[in-house]
């Protein structure tokens, strides 16, 4: 009985932690929805879509910078970010602020 008291209360604090992460980390601001005419619509400009690092090895940590650019006339709100590998995560900077880690399925 005692085990499956710890078990229940562990389950619990997990989900309040989970919750309280959220809630903490949750800008509040809904994804705005705009007109496929609208001229204010935001607009991302990339200027490099791909790289490619060559040949590396497994032990090799290797960077590149994309930039990233609103040409549109309202703010860009980027919400997510995703990696397509595993090996891979990006980092998200607006002049002085920088983002968490992303990866592959969740923040890192």
């Amino acid at each position: 009985m005692k085990k499956i008291l710890i078990l229940v209360g562990g389950i619990i604090g997990l989900v309040l932690l989970i919750y309280a992460f959220d809630k903490l980390t949750s800008t509040g601001n809904q994804i705005a929805s705009y007109d496929i005419n609208d001229p204010n619509v935001p607009k991302i400009e990339i200027q490099e879509k791909t790289y490619d690092f060559g040949d590396i090895n497994l032990q090799d940590v290797v960077k590149h910078e994309f930039k990233l650019k609103n040409i549109g006339k309202d703010p860009l709100i980027v919400t997510d970010l995703l990696t397509s590998c595993h090996c891979t995560t990006v980092v998200l900077k607006v002049a002085e602020l920088v983002s968490i880690v992303y990866g592959i399925y969740w923040p890192l």
